[in-house]
């Protein structure tokens, strides 16, 4: 199971294959583009929030961006 890389809470697995078409809701939180690193919702939001919505928050490791999972 993947984890937040700022809190470390446990994500759930993305779903893959069957599971992945059929389903209607997408795994919780985010996913760095560059690097594949975790980040929780409640994180994202908050740095979010502390960016003052300044631009696109990056990730801290490789600087690419946060996509939902």
């Amino acid at each position: 199971m993947p984890e937040c890389r700022n809190c470390g809470v446990e994500l759930e697995p993305k779903p893959s294959g069957l599971t992945a078409v059929l389903s209607r809701s997408s795994a919780e939180g985010y996913e760095c583009t560059g690097c594949g690193a975790a980040l929780c919702t409640e994180c994202r939001q908050e740095m979010s929030i502390n960016a003052f919505g300044g631009g696109e928050v990056t990730c801290g490791t490789c600087g690419g961006t946060w996509e939902p999972r």
